[in-house]
């Protein structure tokens, strides 16, 4: 099926391309396209208590062509590069902690194909992350072939240096007022920190899972102010998860003064040959913003059910679902979605001109009881989380970032692994063309 995928898809493309090989307007077309730059130099240090500690010095970045129109048709393609600069990548990786009887293995590559820290030559990566073939109708977008997406789970969770992408199919229509519809079927993704395309759930190393995701959603701004989500991700045979979101980033506002909600819920079961399991759970959040003249202040709380929220936390580097969808996800991996997690914390920041300092906190209580009967793959006790992030605009094209994380587990569990992280980035975009 997946064969049949990849050749539809190139004679789409070939056909498309083939018959604009004419005239001058395909010269405009491509004459008018846009040029964008996304290049980077970053620095990661983590250093983990029971387990190898992590350090890279990576230079790189996003390059990426788009066409201009002709007669409704767009290309695009770009190239992701990474680049470690310290060639760590031969270092051994800890496979859990000696005192709880873990061992030290050279690990040459994991099951989402991720180089970060294994390959000889140094984590490096180069891939065409992106290409595309895009139709644009009136108020209907269809788009084929490896891009990123933008959705609660299935997304780009572009957090560290370069984003997920996937090898999908995206259909949208604005046809009703203040509404769009959206259907995305997804057959393969390359994880942020690999160079492999791989299935939706090849990552999980199961042979019996081999299942593709089917997304269907629709966003509504017509209340003022409020935008209303309804997302449903159905995969065959093994789960389906509807997940509604309501934003109002304006609920109050004066000229000095804006309070800010939200609120979430996803619901996901298992359906089929339940072929991960139990997965009858839910995930319910909230936030809550006050802003007042340049300072801003976030609360933050979720709240999970009996069972692991599955293809996101615990598996968001193994299955094609991305970013934790919580609201209380704000740095480092402190598994909020695990079975009967409780999480709240809250985010402060001040804007000084270009300069943006922020404090954030995070405490999450986990339940072990359920944790143990409620399908967690990776079972971590409660923690806390502090989080220095620094964010300064150097120029319209340039800016610094520095985070600084520490996180510390409450017990002696033996997933217990307390680190501080150190991230320093430096940003450079541009872009030529309209």
């Amino acid at each position: 099926m997946k064969i049949l995928h990849s050749v539809v898809v190139s004679a789409i493309t070939l056909s498309a391309l083939t018959s604009t090989l004419v005239g001058d307007d395909l010269q405009n077309s491509l004459s008018n396209g846009k040029f964008t730059a996304d290049l980077k130099a970053y620095y990661f240090n983590g250093d983990r208590e029971n387990r190898t500690d992590r350090e890279a010095l990576t230079v790189g970045g996003i390059l990426k062509y788009e066409s201009g129109a002709y007669y409704g048709f767009k290309v695009g393609a770009a190239f992701y590069g990474s680049y470690d600069l310290l060639r760590l990548g031969d270092q051994t990786a800890q496979k859990g902690s000696i005192a709880n009887g873990g061992s030290v293995n050279l690990v040459t590559k994991n099951i989402a194909g991720n180089t970060e820290m294994v390959n000889s030559d140094g984590s490096n990566i180069s891939t065409i992350g992106e290409a595309y073939l895009q139709y644009n109708a009136g108020n209907t977008m269809l788009k084929v072939g490896r891009q990123r997406l933008d959705t609660p789970l299935l997304n780009d969770y572009y957090n560290r240096y370069l984003p997920n992408t996937f090898e999908a199919v995206v259909l949208t229509n604005k046809d009703i007022a203040d509404t769009e519809l959206m259907a995305i079927y997804a057959y393969g993704w390359k994880y942020k920190a690999s160079d492999e395309f791989i299935g939706m759930t090849d990552g999980l190393n199961n042979p019996d899972i081999n299942k593709d995701v089917v997304m269907f959603g629709i966003i509504n701004k017509s209340i003022p102010n409020t935008q209303v989500s309804l997302y449903n991700y159905y995969i065959p045979n093994l789960m389906n998860s509807v997940y509604v979101e309501l934003k109002n980033p304006k609920l109050i506002s004066t000229d000095s003064f804006k309070l800010s909600f939200a609120a979430q819920y996803l619901n996901q079961k298992e359906i089929g040959d339940e072929l991960l399991g139990k997965l009858d759970s839910y995930l319910a959040g909230a936030k809550l913003g006050f802003a007042l003249g340049d300072a801003k202040l976030t609360l933050l709380y979720d709240l999970v059910g009996d069972h692991t929220i599955r293809a996101s936390g615990t598996d968001y580097s193994n299955m094609g679902y991305s970013k934790f969808v919580n609201y209380t996800d704000i740095q480092i991996d402190g598994e909020a979605l695990n079975a009967g997690a409780e999480s709240y914390g809250a985010a402060l920041g001040y804007k000084f001109g270009n300069f943006k300092p922020a404090v954030k906190f995070i405490h999450i209580e986990q339940d072990l009881v359920k944790q143990a009967n409620g399908n967690t793959p990776n079972t971590r006790p409660s923690s806390n989380e502090w989080n220095i992030d620094l964010k300064y605009k150097i120029d319209s094209i340039s800016k610094l970032r520095v985070r600084l994380a520490d996180i510390d587990y409450e017990s002696t569990h033996k997933n217990e692994f307390d680190e501080v992280n150190l991230r320093v980035i430096y940003d450079y975009k541009f872009s030529i063309g309209s």
